[in-house]
């Protein structure tokens, strides 16, 4: 419960109007079905409850399929060496028939629209790993993909490569220690991380995205799951720290619980009622900008550029700064602009197509937003444009 308190992206997407939180929230509902039914499993009943929560689970969050499959993978496998499962398929035969007519209508009405489209395979292209540079490339997937994901599931610290390393070391330990004593939830997990990673190198649903926000989105459903080993792993040295000393056992919990809350509050952003609105920036922008001026937009400010761009109907090519080339090496420490060289590059850019102006667009979010804005400032007379504050121009002729 205490991880799950301290998780950042839980709480942030909790408070969120949107239906994220129901991700992890039906994870933890087939955990629980699991441990509640278990005499029903071991006699091979099928309640209508169970059915109907599961059903409810998919409609709201397909990806909790990987836990349901675990789940559900496991309760057979138990029915089958117990030599009950073709009892258990013949007794709740009717209910096993209209799950399987949900399925197909599931499938038929939303998810065959959801393959057939192209739009979700060329948009999560860059994060899916590319085996034609196997094995060269497996450092770099690892530090853009793993590494800002891993670091999420434990944030004691605010640099990521630590926490990545504090999650692995009690994640693997308790899974060790789950698979000596409790080998049926150590196999639902397995199956859960083993299924999702396969259809993320099947290209089918990825383990990552584009970027901070939408890379946790993704793996809402699976905080529940992957911090179970944690947990357990982090209880077991608990009880041994208390055997030796109480006041040991006190004085650090105290200070983990404050070190996480000082992490996750200095990281915690108190939604987006506070950050300045991108729309009228944009819309400003393309009404303002000509055809003899040059657009560079941040790159996690695109997907907003684009929308309203459509919606005005305009055309304006623009440039893209702030994200790694394809190609691009990173270090442990994850990729950061290099920010002389990136207001270099949009600048000559533009000044070879013989452009006035450049207008650059920031979500001003990011630290490397603040930094770059803050570098233009410095080294170029920057119209500064006060109540467009995600936005600044600078004439061409003004760099020193």
């Amino acid at each position: 419960m205490f991880l799950i308190v301290v998780s950042e992206p839980l709480l942030y997407y909790a408070s969120e109007f949107k239906q994220y939180s129901t991700e992890a929230l039906f994870s933890v509902v087939y955990l629980y079905l699991y441990v509640a039914y278990a005499k029903d499993w071991e006699q091979g009943r099928l309640s209508w409850k169970v059915i109907f929560l599961s059903m409810l689970g998919i409609l709201c969050s397909l990806p909790t399929v990987f836990v349901l499959l675990g789940v559900l993978t496991t309760i057979f496998v138990q029915l089958y060496k117990k030599v009950i499962f073709k009892n258990f398929l013949i007794e709740n035969r009717y209910k096993i028939i209209i799950v399987f007519l949900w399925g197909v209508l599931y499938y038929f009405f939303y998810l065959r629209g959801q393959l057939q489209t192209d739009f979700y395979a060329q948009f999560w292209e860059p994060v899916y790993y590319s085996w034609g540079g196997f094995p060269q490339n497996i450092v770099p997937y690892v530090n853009r993909v793993l590494v800002p994901l891993f670091q999420y599931f434990t944030q004691f610290t605010t640099i990521a490569w630590v926490n990545c390393v504090i999650f692995l070391i009690l994640f693997i330990t308790g899974m060790v220690l789950l698979f000596r004593e409790k080998r049926d939830i150590f196999f639902i997990i397995l199956i859960v991380c083993g299924a999702h990673l396969f259809c993320h190198l099947l290209q089918i649903y990825p383990l990552g995205g584009h970027n901070k926000i939408i890379r946790i989105r993704l793996m809402l459903y699976a905080f529940p799951v992957v911090l179970l080993p944690v947990a357990f792993c982090t209880s077991k040295l608990w009880i041994k720290i208390c055997f030796q000393s109480r006041l040991i056992s006190l004085s650090l919990l105290f200070c983990v619980i404050v070190t996480a809350l000082l992490v996750n509050v200095n990281k915690m952003r108190a939604g987006t009622a506070w950050e300045p609105s991108i729309k009228n920036d944009i819309l400003w922008l393309l009404q303002n900008a000509s055809e003899d001026d040059a657009i560079a937009v941040y790159a996690d400010a695109t997907y907003a550029y684009e929308y309203y761009k459509h919606q005005v109907g305009n055309n304006h090519s623009y440039f893209v700064y702030g994200a790694p080339a394809a190609n691009e090496p990173l270090n442990v420490f994850g990729w950061r602009m290099d920010i002389p060289k990136e207001a270099e590059k949009q600048i000559s850019k533009a000044q070879v197509q013989q452009k006035q102006k450049i207008f650059f667009l920031s979500e001003r979010i990011s630290l490397d937003e603040f930094l770059f804005i803050n570098y233009l400032s410095i080294h170029y007379d920057v119209v500064c444009l006060n109540e467009k504050i995600n936005l600044c121009v600078i004439e061409l002729d003004s760099g020193i």
